[in-house]
């Protein structure tokens, strides 16, 4: 005799309430080496979003299966199919967060990885702290570009995550341009953390109340990539033609890809990009090495490629780009007391003169270089680079050194905290 309805649900949430149960608290699952490990705040935080979801989707399994009788099979199936997708919600905030943590536990990579926090943490801070910033945790993927899922955004299952988790692809490991993806990433966390996106907004909304014909199209473009903009914006002001260069590298791609204008995509699409980074590099920190690498970038990608209409936006776009950078960095942020944007950085630190001084009198010097701060230092670096002072297997061999200095500085500020 086959099974009644309420039986075979019965069984079925039974199953289903095990499962959940079998999920143990990362805390108690994860093994890595000490200079690895998470702060404990933050595993108990992951820990305490799982426990509370299950513990709330526990509740409505007693209560379904209490409630089950044979009458209204439809109605009682459909419930269960909600609870199953709620347990597979919490499943993949599960998986996101195992994934994140597993990657400290191999070898070699868990300490790349906590010094990478250590940057990550760096890079948040300019010459003003932040008010109310999150740890961050770096983690490893396939693929060429980063992201980053900022905390108190959503995860899947509408909850809202209690810690930023930034995604490296494996291909930047290894030299300064590690930089570029991270710290564009740690900008997006930045930015939202000021509010700026909607106060950027809201001020160009103003300009294009009163702004004439031959520049709307610009200004409309500046408010559709303001948010990524922004982020370049940050990565730059912290690091100079480190995250410019590393930009061309990440955006060299077949033609295609470059040329292509995507209607309401909010990057900047990769030819102009490169020049808007360009003009905000020259701008922060003067010089002609900016005018270089946009003909390095023109000779790679010449504009005669682009379409007609793609050609007359970006011509729009770069004549709009120094009024619009005096109204970006000029910006007061609200949260910092009305200072201006510009005045978060302290840029005298990546002037070019600056930066080639400290190459020369910190190269030799290993233990004084693992001292200095990691987002000074790849400044450094990356200058260094782009003048071809430094070889790749130096660059290399110098990034990979550095490292674990970095991660056990992480590692005495997390106990300390």
């Amino acid at each position: 005799m086959g099974r009644t309805t309420h039986a075979n649900l019965k069984h079925n949430a039974v199953a289903l309430d095990l499962k959940l149960a079998g999920l143990r608290p990362l805390s108690v699952t994860m093994t890595m080496v000490p200079a690895a490990v998470t702060p404990p705040s933050v595993l108990q935080g992951i820990d305490s979003l799982i426990a509370r979801q299950k513990e709330q989707l526990s509740q409505r399994l007693q209560q379904f299966k209490r409630r089950l009788t044979d009458r209204d099979a439809e109605k009682n199936q459909r419930y269960y199919s909600f609870l199953r997708l709620r347990f597979n919600a919490i499943l993949v905030q599960y998986d996101i967060f195992a994934d994140v943590l597993t990657q400290r536990g191999e070898h070699g990579y868990g300490i790349w990885l906590a010094g990478l926090d250590w940057l990550a943490r760096d890079a948040l801070h300019p010459r003003l702290s932040l008010p109310k910033a999150p740890h961050m945790l770096t983690y490893l993927e396939r693929g060429l570009g980063a992201a980053i899922r900022r905390k108190d955004t959503k995860l899947p299952g509408g909850v809202m995550n209690p810690v930023a988790l930034i995604r490296i692809p494996r291909s930047r490991l290894l030299d300064s341009s590690i930089a570029c993806s991270l710290v564009h990433e740690v900008g997006h966390q930045a930015v939202a953390i000021l509010g700026l996106v909607h106060s950027l907004k809201t001020a160009i909304d103003r300009v294009l109340s009163h702004t004439g014909k031959a520049k709307v199209s610009a200004w409309r473009y500046f408010r559709l990539c303001i948010s990524e903009i922004i982020a370049d914006c940050w990565a730059i002001s912290r690091l100079g033609i480190t995250a410019v260069n590393g930009l061309v590298g990440v955006l060299s791609l077949p033609p295609a890809f470059i040329y292509r204008l995507k209607p309401g995509d909010p990057h900047p699409f990769p030819w102009i990009r490169v020049l808007l980074a360009c003009a905000v590099g020259q701008y922060l920190f003067p010089h002609d090495q900016w005018q270089k690498l946009e003909r390095l970038w023109h000779s790679y990608y010449p504009a005669e490629k682009l379409s007609t209409e793609t050609r007359l936006l970006c011509r729009q776009v770069l004549t709009t780009t120094p009024e619009f950078l005096e109204m970006l960095f000029n910006h007061p942020v609200s949260q910092m007391g009305n200072k201006r944007f510009i005045d978060l950085f302290n840029r005298n630190n990546l002037q070019i003169d600056s930066l080639q001084h400290k190459w020369r009198h910190w190269s030799s010097d290993q233990q004084a270089l693992s001292k200095r701060s990691p987002i000074e230092l790849l400044a450094v670096i990356g200058q260094a680079r782009w003048e071809n002072r430094i070889s790749p297997e130096k660059e290399t061999s110098l990034i990979t050194s550095l490292m674990e200095p970095w991660a056990m500085i992480a590692n005495r500020k997390n106990k300390m905290a």
